[in-house]
């Protein structure tokens, strides 16, 4: 029998992940932080560019270890939100 990470997967596309995700950042946002990413990615020379899925499962990911719900004044928030020194 396989974990349930591994059928969530294989068996929708849309995950308890997503769902968590989606609850905190809505569409247009997410796709202006991914455009955001890809953007600086360009700009710093990055070779080998990641997918838009890419990016998206990373932010997922950050928002299951819950970097980015930090509110302000957090040091998890304050160093999300320092682009000039990324």
């Amino acid at each position: 029998m396989s974990s349930p990470a591994q059928s969530n997967v294989s068996s929708s596309p849309v995950t308890p992940r997503d769902r968590v995700w989606s609850g905190v950042v809505n569409e247009v946002e997410t796709e202006f932080t991914v455009a955001d990413i890809k953007s600086r990615l360009r700009r710093d020379g990055y070779e080998g560019e990641p997918s838009e899925e890419t990016i998206k499962r990373v932010l997922r990911s950050m928002d299951e270890l819950n970097v980015i719900q930090h509110k302000d004044g957090s040091p998890y928030y304050n160093k999300q939100t320092d682009f000039e020194n990324l």
